[in-house]
């Protein structure tokens, strides 16, 4: 036992105290010193196992430390690097790009995250994802930095590659667009006269009952070349989600008698009944005419084309609720006997060129797209269609659901190609396809109005500087130019003219060219003549 000295214990006491804390202190730097030993052994771990390049440099940009993923990705070894500029590593045409990381780190700031471009010890050059920290003394000045670099090459190759797919293949799209726009229009070209005559004989009161057959089922097969020509550019619209609609109050009733109409050629040619029940009380909606009535008369087609010889196709309507006072909805059936499809079918016969499925419509030959376009037709009224069979060999039933409206009908102007009367138009006719012009003069003059038919651009401007006209009906493709250019030309010297485009161009954008051109009415061909007379019409109520 340590004695202390007689009369000393206060100074011994403090002294052993100061020992004692001398040794406290002491183990504390020691366990300190310990924890950053072990810490920087971390870092030091991290840095070098990192996929990622991490550099550290002074002020002037010289390299300080550089670890292994540095090499791997860079090219370089440590003892090349270190001691050198990091300018090495940049592009001749970005050296600049230096100054401003090393200004913004002398006053400070951390440069995160951003893309950029290194070379590489092989001069390639690489995309690299950089993010740069100022390091500071135990003063708080800055003294250096470290840089954190992502090889992002692969990543942004693979950027481009998808890019560059993307484009390509709107630029085919545009392409296949472009080509079935060009396409339909000189398959309607020729069809426009054809038309024309064709509505002209069938009105004559002296043709014999049996000619009048004859050209009623010439007129029926050009209108399906028609229809054929149009499912091509309803496709190429859905695709696109270009398709539009005009909605108006109309009765689906009358759509629906109007289309079985239409069919009666080919029910009587198939000897084929057509069982129709139209139960709805209420059948108005607001809908697009036109669209609906493609709709249902692809249904229609539909049932006639897989309907056996002397079978039955019905058309049934009701409301939705039913047997409720105020329903909301009108549902539309149509029924054919037909080779129906197995269970799990029926969203597949809505895609377009699925050809060749066993028990399915559309097996026995079709482009089938017509149902395709019908489904996004009735999507855009916020409806529904589907399609119900029982199983193969059991028919199907095609079901159209659409909101009803309790708005009224608009008046719709009736023409009538027997009567003159009605104001005259002076009409310019710019027409190149021979056939057409001399149909539609015929037409025109034969219903009162004063006709000058042009062939081009050229001859048309010349025929307003020596004549005024109230109305100019132009084709869009012209041999030396177009109608939209043509237009403000002819309204120079003529500011009233009244203008209708008629083309063989029908996508959503030649429709709005047309109309941003200063078209008051766009006809595709091939032109129905009581359409035209109805356009014709409402310039003069207008007037």
């Amino acid at each position: 036992m340590l004695e202390t000295p007689s009369g000393r214990e206060p100074e011994f006491n403090a002294y052993m105290r100061a020992i004692s804390e001398e040794i406290r202190q002491l183990r504390e730097e020691h366990r300190a010193t310990s924890i950053a030993q072990a810490t920087n052994a971390k870092l030091a771990a991290i840095v070098e196992s990192s996929d990622d390049a991490i550099i550290s440099k002074d002020l002037n940009g010289t390299i300080l430390t550089w670890n292994p993923a540095a090499t791997r990705i860079f090219g370089y070894s440590a003892e090349e690097m270190i001691g050198n500029s990091v300018r090495v590593l940049i592009p001749e045409h970005m050296q600049t790009e230096e100054v401003a990381i090393l200004e913004r780190l002398n006053a400070g700031e951390r440069v995160e995250h951003y893309l950029t471009q290194r070379k590489t010890r092989d001069g390639r050059l690489i995309y690299v994802s950089l993010t740069i920290s100022p390091i500071r003394d135990a003063g708080g000045t800055v003294i250096g930095a470290s840089k954190i670099a992502r090889d992002m090459t692969a990543q942004r190759l693979m950027e481009e590659e998808v890019r560059a797919a993307k484009e390509a293949a709107e630029a085919a799209n545009f392409a296949k667009d472009r080509l079935i726009a060009a396409l339909s229009h000189e398959l309607r070209t020729p069809l426009t006269p054809v038309m024309m005559a064709l509505g002209d004989i069938e009105h004559s009161p002296v043709l014999p009952k049996e000619l009048l057959e004859d050209v009623r089922m010439m007129r029926r097969n050009v209108d399906l070349e028609v229809r054929l020509i149009d499912d091509l550019l309803e496709l190429a619209r859905v695709a696109q989600g270009k398709m539009q609609i005009r909605p108006e109050p109309l009765d689906v009733h009358d759509i629906l008698r109007e289309t079985i109409d239409l069919c009666a050629g080919e029910v009587g040619a198939k000897r084929l009944r057509v069982a129709v029940s139209l139960e709805a009380g209420r059948s108005m909606v607001m809908g697009d005419r036109a669209r609906l009535g493609d709709v249902f008369w692809n249904l229609m087609r539909n049932a006639l084309k897989f309907t056996p010889a002397g079978g039955q196709v019905s058309i049934v309507s009701r409301n939705f609720p039913q047997g409720t006072a105020e329903p909301h909805s009108l549902v539309v059936e149509v029924a054919e006997m037909g080779p129906g499809f197995a269970a799990g079918a029926s969203e597949l016969i809505f895609t377009p060129f699925r050809l060749g499925m066993a028990g399915e419509p559309g097996s026995s030959g079709g482009l089938g797209i017509r149902l395709a376009v019908a489904r996004n037709i009735v999507d855009l009224h916020g409806g529904t269609i589907r399609a119900i069979s029982e199983g193969p060999g059991k028919g199907a039933t095609f079901q159209v659901m659409l909101r009803l409206t309790d708005a009224s009908p608009r008046r719709v102007i009736e023409s009538n190609r027997n009567s003159t009367s009605g104001r005259t138009f002076r009409i310019l006719l710019v027409e190149d396809h021979p056939d057409t012009a001399k149909m539609l003069s015929r037409l025109l003059r034969f219903m009162g109005h004063e006709v000058t038919a042009v062939g081009d651009c050229l001859g048309a401007c010349a025929a307003a500087e020596q004549s005024a006209f109230d109305l100019v009906i132009s084709d869009i493709g012209l041999p030396d130019g177009s109608g939209i250019d043509l237009l403000p030309q002819l309204r120079k010297r003529l500011p009233e003219l009244r203008a209708i485009a008629v083309s063989g161009f029908g996508m959503e954008e030649d429709i709005q060219r047309s109309q941003n051109a200063g078209f008051e009415a766009h006809l595709v061909k091939p032109v129905n003549f009581d359409d035209l007379l109805k356009l014709i019409q409402k310039f003069d109520l207008a007037a």
